[in-house]
């Protein structure tokens, strides 16, 4: 039988080895949105556009914006794309900016591609 973990402070069952769960991991901020760019490149060096993105697309699908390429319609998969680029923002920009829904579209990624390198304009 396998072992089971779990959370230090709720008690819920938390995944392999885990001390907390994800809801009460303390080197965790509760909030992103008022977190900064910086911020999150100094916690995660590696793979800061990652959550960056990955943050981008619960803001995103909790709106419940189209599930569907806005461009050309495609629906069997679609990415959330920054219309502005990460990089483009200073480093103290915050999430909320950052990644705020005037900022954020549903592309394929036919689309997403051609947006990147300039044969897109939106």
């Amino acid at each position: 039988m396998r072992k089971r973990y779990f959370c230090k402070n709720c008690g819920s069952e938390t995944s392999y080895r885990r001390s907390y769960c994800k809801y009460c991991d303390p080197t965790k901020p509760k909030d992103y949105r008022n977190t900064t760019i910086a911020e999150i490149r100094a916690r995660s060096r590696y793979q800061a556009n990652a959550w960056i993105r990955k943050l981008a697309r619960r803001v995103y699908n909790e709106s419940g914006g189209l599930q569907y390429c806005s461009n050309c319609g495609y629906s069997k998969h679609f990415e959330v794309c920054h219309i502005q680029p990460i990089e483009a923002f200073p480093e103290e920009t915050t999430m909320s900016i950052v990644n705020s829904l005037d900022n954020l579209i549903a592309l394929c990624p036919n689309c997403h591609w051609e947006l990147d390198h300039g044969a897109l304009s939106l």
